[in-house]
C-alpha cells in the first residue's frame, strides 16, 4: 500500500472528539495536505513542522473553511513562514497561527 493511501486512511479513522493533533515531529506532515482533505475532526490545534508548500497552505485554508473550529496553528519552524509570501500569510486570516512551542503538550 503506497503512503497518499496510509495517509488518506489515517484520516479517516481520526477520533471526532479529537481536538488536538501534533505532526511536527512525524513524516506525515510531508503529506499533510492529504491528511487535511480528507480529514473531517474539528480539531482545535494542530501542530505541524512547516508551510512551505503553496499545496499544504492551501489544503489548511479549505479545511478551516470547511470545519470552522481550527483556531490555533503552532508552526515548528516559526521563521520559515515569516519568509513566505504574501499567499501563504492568507492562513492568518483563519486561524492564529503561534510558535510550535506555545502550544505542545508534553504528557
Amino acid at each position: 500500500m503506497n503512503l497518499r493511501k496510509r495517509v488518506i486512511q489515517f484520516a479517516e479513522v481520526l477520533l471526532f472528539t479529537l481536538k488536538y493533533l501534533d505532526l511536527g515531529g512525524v513524516l506525515l506532515s510531508k503529506n499533510i495536505d492529504i491528511l487535511l482533505n480528507h480529514c473531517n475532526v474539528p480539531l482545535k490545534k494542530l501542530l505541524i513542522n512547516c508551510l512551505k508548500k503553496k499545496r499544504h497552505v492551501e489544503a489548511l485554508i479549505e479545511f478551516c473553511m470547511r470545519n470552522r473550529t481550527l483556531k490555533y496553528l503552532g508552526i515548528n519552524r516559526y521563521l520559515d513562514y515569516w519568509d513566505l509570501d504574501d499567499d501563504y500569510r492568507k492562513v492568518e486570516e483563519y486561524v492564529t497561527v503561534i510558535p510550535y512551542e506555545r502550544i505542545v503538550v508534553n504528557c
